[in-house]
C-alpha cells in the first residue's frame, strides 16, 4: 500500500483560517471505529465532538488523515463535497451546516482495497476558534486508532471479493462459482464450465467436460473412438466407429458380445442365436479325426442353419462342397 496519506477536512459553520496557536480546550473529540478492517470492504468512521456549552465557537474544521489508497464513499452531515489536490496529500473539505457550533457527530465511510494488509493508523485535528480565547484560531489532537487486518492480518474475507467468508457461499472463490453450477471455484474442476456431476473418468482433476482426452488414453476426444474408455490401440473390429471397448457387439453380427459365444465373427458370416457361424463350429484347424468328420460337422451344422432359416438348401449345399473339397481334417 502507498504509505503516503489523504487528509479528509470536514468544516462546521463557517470556513475560517487556522495557525499553529495552541490554546485552552473549548472544544474534545474522539473517534470511533471498529478494530479491524477487512480488505475489499467497507469502514465506518464516527468523529464525535463536545462543545463547552458556554464558549461555542463560531467554526470548526474536523481534518483526518486516512491512508490514500482508500476510497470515501460519503461523509455525513454534507452540504458538499470538493477535493483539492496538494502534491500527493488529497484534501477533501465538506462543508457542514450549523453554528454557532454545537455538539455533533461526523460519520464517514471508507471503501478499503482488496488488496490492503498493513498496518493503518487515522490521526485527526479539530481545528476552530477558541470564544474563551479572543477567537483565537486553536487545534486539538483527535487521538490515533491502529487497525490491522481482521483477525491479526488474516483477512476474514480470505478470496478479497468484499464478502466477509461468514457470509460467502465460495470463501476462497474470489469469482464466486463463475460457472453457476454450485460447486466453488477453487474446488470445481471446471470452474468455467458448469459441471455439477464433477465427472472425471480419468481422474486427472479436469472435469470430463472441459478434458480434451476423458479417459486419459492419449487419443484427444475429437479422434477417439471409445471417448470415455481407455483404448491407445483404438482397435474397431467391425469397423463401425466404435472401438471394441465400447462396442456392445464387437462383430456386428446382431449378438450382443454379452450373449455371443463366438466373438469375434468375420464380418458378414451368418451367425445362430449363440453368435456363432458354421465356420465358428466346425473350425477347419480343429483336431479331426478325420477329414470325413470335418465334413460331417459341417454337413450337420448347415441342417441345423436351414431349421433355424438362417441359410437355404442352395446354401446348405454350396458350403458342404466347400468342405469336401478342402483340405480340413486331413493328416499332413
Amino acid at each position: 500500500m502507498n504509505q503516503f496519506f489523504r487528509i479528509i477536512v470536514i468544516i462546521a459553520g463557517i470556513k475560517i483560517i487556522f495557525a499553529s496557536v495552541l490554546f485552552a480546550q473549548t472544544i474534545t473529540g474522539s473517534r470511533s471505529l471498529p478494530d479491524f478492517y477487512v480488505p475489499g470492504g467497507n469502514l465506518d468512521v464516527f468523529i464525535t465532538f463536545d462543545v463547552d456549552e458556554a464558549n461555542q465557537p463560531n467554526g470548526l474544521i474536523v481534518r483526518e488523515m486516512i491512508p490514500i489508497d482508500w476510497e470515501l464513499n460519503y461523509a455525513d452531515p454534507v452540504n458538499h463535497v470538493y477535493i483539492q489536490t496538494e502534491g500527493l496529500i488529497k484534501w477533501l473539505y465538506t462543508e457542514i451546516i450549523g453554528r454557532p457550533v454545537v455538539d455533533g457527530t461526523i460519520h464517514y465511510n471508507l471503501f478499503v482495497p482488496v488488496n490492503e494488509n498493513e498496518v493503518v493508523t487515522f490521526y485527526g485535528e479539530l481545528l476552530y476558534n477558541d470564544p474563551a480565547n479572543g477567537y483565537a484560531n486553536t487545534t486539538e489532537i483527535i487521538s490515533g486508532n491502529t487497525l490491522i487486518a481482521d483477525d491479526a492480518g488474516t483477512s476474514d474475507d480470505s478470496d478479497g471479493d468484499g464478502i466477509p467468508d461468514s457470509e460467502d457461499a465460495c470463501p476462497n472463490d474470489p469469482e464466486n462459482d463463475i460457472d453457476g453450477d454450485g460447486v466453488c471455484g477453487d474446488i470445481d474442476n471446471c470452474p468455467y464450465i458448469a459441471n455439477n456431476n464433477q465427472s472425471d473418468v480419468d481422474l486427472d482433476n479436469i472435469g470430463d467436460v472441459c478434458d480434451d482426452d476423458i479417459d486419459g488414453d492419449t487419443v484427444l476426444n475429437e479422434d477417439d473412438n471409445c471417448p470415455y474408455d481407455e483404448n491407445t490401440e483404438q482397435t474397431d473390429t467391425d469397423g463401425d466407429g466404435a472401438g471394441d471397448v465400447c462396442d456392445a457387439d464387437d462383430d456386428n453380427d446382431g449378438v450382443l458380445d454379452a450373449d455371443d459365444a463366438c466373438v469375434p465373427t468375420p464380418l458378414g458370416e451368418v451367425v445362430n442365436e449363440t453368435g456363432c457361424s458354421i465356420a465358428d463350429l466346425c473350425p477347419c484347424d480343429n483336431p479331426w479325426k478325420n477329414h470325413g468328420a470335418y465334413v460331417r460337422c459341417v454337413a450337420h451344422t448347415s441342417e441345423d442353419f436351414i431349421s433355424s432359416g438362417l441359410i437355404t438348401e442352395a446354401e446348405k449345399d454350396d458350403i458342404v462342397s466347400w468342405a469336401a473339397e478342402s483340405i480340413c481334417g486331413h493328416k499332413k
